[in-house]
């Protein structure tokens, strides 16, 4: 047999007093890598919030842990799923804010990047999608409105707010090109609307009040229909 030839022993138990063990040990080397339990993964999270000069609750940390395992790979893996699981809901909000294809994935990392930030804050008093919605729509009008431009939405509507029977491409552009006039704030309300959000997702993922809504909304509709 070579010299170069190396045996590795893994186990869940080893019996010190065995023979194999002591041979191990005589001859190479023993290593225990135990798994982390709980409470020191939740000493070992809050050290890494505190490094970059955040807070975290302990029950924050307790429901990653829940969601995650104890396994410390897996924290980097949940949050991997959770993004791909809503990648389609990230996208779509950024297709609302431009439509140039670079653009829209400079948007999206900046999303990941405020929403891995923002993972241990969530505690998980709305929905994953509400929480996901409301930071990647806070990050849009943030980069938004730093750069004072409006951006144009590559949407498919298939959804008259005129009471008309006339759906072709013509009328769609229109509406296209109305909603793109309006502010940021009112964009993201009547686009969250025509997603069939009811008023209560949409209050809680723009941070209003349910009646705010219908009455934003109102508003919003009737300013529609009378541009030009």
């Amino acid at each position: 047999m070579p010299d170069t030839t190396c045996f590795i022993f893994v186990e869940s138990e080893v019996d010190k007093r065995g023979k194999l063990y002591k041979a191990v040990k005589d001859k190479g080397r023993v290593v225990e890598m135990g798994r982390q339990d709980e409470k020191t993964l939740i000493m070992w999270l809050a050290g890494q919030m505190k490094r970059e000069g955040k807070r975290v609750q302990e029950s924050t940390l307790r429901y990653l842990l829940a969601k995650t395992g104890t396994d410390m790979e897996n924290l980097e893996k949940e949050f991997t799923r959770m993004v791909s699981e809503h990648k389609d809901t990230i996208y779509m909000v950024c297709y609302m804010f431009s439509k140039d294809n670079a653009e829209v994935e400079d948007l999206y990392q900046e999303i990941l990047i405020n929403l891995w930030r923002s993972l241990p804050k969530f505690e998980q008093r709305s929905s994953v999608k509400t929480w996901i919605w409301r930071i990647s729509l806070n990050t849009c009008i943030s980069i938004d409105r730093k750069k004072r431009r409006r951006s144009s939405l590559p949407l498919e509507l298939d959804i008259d707010l005129y009471n008309d029977s006339d759906r072709d491409t013509k009328q769609i552009k229109m509406l296209h090109d109305r909603i793109n006039r309006l502010g940021v704030f009112d964009r993201a309300i009547i686009l969250l609307w025509l997603e069939n959000m009811s008023y209560e997702e949409i209050g809680a993922i723009v941070g209003i009040s349910t009646k705010n809504v219908s009455v934003r909304l109102y508003r919003i509709k009737e300013q529609l229909k009378t541009m030009k």
